[in-house]
C-alpha cells in the first residue's frame, strides 16, 4: 500500500568485517507484478525486482538496503537478499510463460488472473480447469494448437 518505490534512491550499503563501507547502486530494477489488494484499505500490491552484482564484494559483513517512497508513504511486506556466490542476472518476469517438456505443458503467470484457453484466437475462450487460485499449472500436451490468455478474476476489472 502507499506509493511506489523511488527507483533513483535505491542503494545497497555494504560494510565488510574490518569496517570499510561501500555504497552500491542496483545493476537492474524492475516491477515484477502489480495487483489490486483486497481488504479494508485496498491499494495496489507491487513486487519489485532489484539486483546488485556483488561478485567483487565480500560475502560477509553487514548489508543495508536503502530506499524511499516515491510519494508520502510506503508499506513493506518482505525483503530478501540472496548472497549466493554464483551470480545470475534475474530476468524480468513475463506475465505469462509456457514451457513444453516431454508430453507436458507448464503454464505459469504473475498476479491473480484467470487462465483461459482456446483452439482459436477469434473465439471459444474457456477457463482452464484446475487453474483457479494458482499461478502455475501442468497440462498434458495436446495434438492441436492451443492458445492461452489471462483475464481479470473479477469481470468488472
Amino acid at each position: 500500500m502507499g506509493s511506489e518505490v523511488d527507483a533513483a534512491g535505491i542503494q545497497l550499503i555494504v560494510e565488510n568485517d574490518i569496517g570499510d563501507v561501500s555504497v552500491i547502486s542496483p545493476t537492474q530494477y524492475f516491477v515484477g507484478s502489480q495487483e489490486e489488494l483486497n481488504g479494508e484499505n485496498g491499494g495496489l500490491g507491487t513486487i519489485y525486482g532489484i539486483q546488485w552484482d556483488l561478485r567483487e564484494r565480500p560475502f560477509t559483513g553487514k548489508y543495508t538496503i536503502l530506499f524511499d517512497a516515491a510519494s508520502t508513504s510506503l508499506s513493506l511486506d518482505k525483503v530478501s537478499l540472496d548472497l549466493s556466490e554464483k551470480y545470475l542476472e534475474v530476468a524480468k518476469p513475463r506475465p505469462l510463460s509456457i514451457q513444453i517438456t516431454g508430453e507436458e505443458v507448464t503454464v505459469s503467470w504473475l498476479g491473480s488472473r484467470r487462465l483461459q484457453s482456446s483452439q482459436s484466437l477469434a473465439n471459444g475462450w474457456v477457463d482452464v480447469p484446475g487453474a483457479e487460485s494458482v499461478n502455475r499449472i501442468i497440462l498434458p500436451l495436446q495434438k492441436t494448437t492451443t492458445f492461452f490468455r489471462l483475464t481479470a478474476v473479477d469481470p468488472s476489472e
